[in-house]
């Protein structure tokens, strides 16, 4: 049984790729809809009540900040997908 393995450049650059258009995403709802998105964030974190929170339209140097971030960290997540992934086909 011949055993594949996943490129890691590929998928760190597909992981990439994807969280920049889900940032992007995330952040035109921010601006559209800020309300419903509070209110989805308070969904997700369960127990937490960020009601007490100010909801307010980030400024650019902060969506780029996080832009970068985000795309940065789900790039090198793909690849530590992709690794683990072949070190444990190895066997």
């Amino acid at each position: 049984m011949r055993k594949m393995k996943l490129n890691e450049m590929a998928l760190a650059k597909a992981h990439a790729m994807a969280g920049g258009v889900f940032y992007v995403l995330c952040w035109l709802w921010s601006v559209m809809a800020p309300k419903t998105l509070a209110g989805v964030g308070v969904s997700w974190v369960h127990s937490l009540d960020l009601s007490s929170l100010p909801v307010r339209t980030p400024s650019m140097d902060t969506v780029v900040f996080g832009f970068v971030t985000w795309v940065v960290f789900a790039a090198v997540w793909g690849y530590f997908i992709a690794w683990t992934y072949n070190m444990s086909v190895k066997k």
